[in-house]
């Protein structure tokens, strides 16, 4: 019996979703190591880790960064920038 090797390509499947200007933008992918559905938000770095794609697009939509981390985020990344 001959062994048969199948070589698969990672990729990572990046859906944003249009939201309201004044929400923060929030990326669901599908992370293919963890075979979880991955919600980041880009201005505060909170994030959710899920099987399950429906829950990861509602912690999305109703997701709030808190106002004192994204001010020290910023802050922070400004500095670095300079």
């Amino acid at each position: 019996m001959t062994a048969r090797i199948v070589l698969l390509r990672l990729r990572t499947v990046t859906h944003v979703r249009s939201r309201p200007f004044s929400s923060p933008p929030v990326r669901v992918e599908w992370d293919f190591v963890r075979v979880l559905y991955v919600a980041r938000c880009d201005r505060c770095a909170d994030s959710l880790a899920t099987p399950n794609a429906t829950a990861a697009d509602d912690w999305a939509d109703t997701h709030r960064c808190d106002p004192e981390l994204t001010a020290l985020l910023t802050r922070i990344t400004k500095r670095r920038a300079a």
